[in-house]
């Protein structure tokens, strides 16, 4: 990283031995970290247990990082105190690799759709792209996690509007119309429920369960409009 900063994106550097040569390499990150200004990368450091405490070598590192100001870049250290050098590798690459890629998959999305709505998600991806150096739409599970969280507390409008956003590029699976259509009958908006109804049936026209409710509401499962995405 020091020598080489654009070579890599991210590094993991597992229980280093940073402190041969007479610390050499020590005085070398110092002199790195204090003169970055752009840096578009993440570094991950662990220790593992040395007679109680890290490494004065590791210590000296991130003391280091914990003075640099280089834009862009990430850095994590944990000290791993139930860990020796020989069993910190395997722990230290999942969690290191958690830390280089958090923010790739939305847990809660709906949390982040209540801050700024469908634009701050695909916001979240583009700049996720960005950084992981590569073009990144936003997924359409990750919609329909929205669109599941938002039925799941009866949100049933904001459901219906982010269901249907884009019916070309994102076509709404005919299981999610069918929870807003059972969600509108439970409401007792038989329009709406068998508006969802028809929907689901023009994505899977062998739904018997959809057929069974429209015929319930007096409804014909027959007569289906064209195009009624659009």
């Amino acid at each position: 990283m020091v020598t080489k900063p654009k070579l890599f994106d991210a590094y993991i550097a597992i229980d280093p031995t940073v402190s041969w040569n007479d610390g050499a390499e020590i005085v070398r990150a110092q002199q790195f970290f204090s003169e970055a200004r752009d840096l578009q990368s993440d570094l991950y450091i662990t220790a593992a247990n040395t007679f109680g405490t890290a490494t004065p070598g590791i210590q000296e590192l991130v003391g280091a990082l914990g003075k640099n100001a280089a834009r862009g870049f990430r850095w994590k250290f944990e000290w791993m105190k139930d860990e020796s050098h020989l069993s910190i590798p395997l722990p230290s690459i999942y969690s290191g690799l958690s830390t280089i890629f958090d923010g790739w998959y939305l847990a809660d999305p709906l949390l982040l759709f209540d801050e700024g709505g469908l634009e701050a998600i695909r916001r979240h991806f583009r700049e996720g792209a960005t950084r992981y150096g590569y073009e990144r739409t936003t997924p359409p599970f990750a919609i329909s996690l929205v669109v599941a969280a938002l039925i799941e507390k009866r949100r049933l409008e904001e459901a219906s509007t982010v269901l249907l956003h884009d019916p070309e590029g994102n076509p709404p699976p005919w299981n999610q119309l069918d929870a807003l259509a059972r969600g509108y009958a439970e409401r007792g908006n038989v329009e709406q429920a068998i508006r969802f109804c028809r929907l689901s049936l023009q994505e899977n026209p062998h739904n018997a369960w959809v057929r069974q409710k429209l015929t319930e509401m007096g409804a014909n499962p027959s007569a289906l409009p064209k195009h009624e995405l659009h």
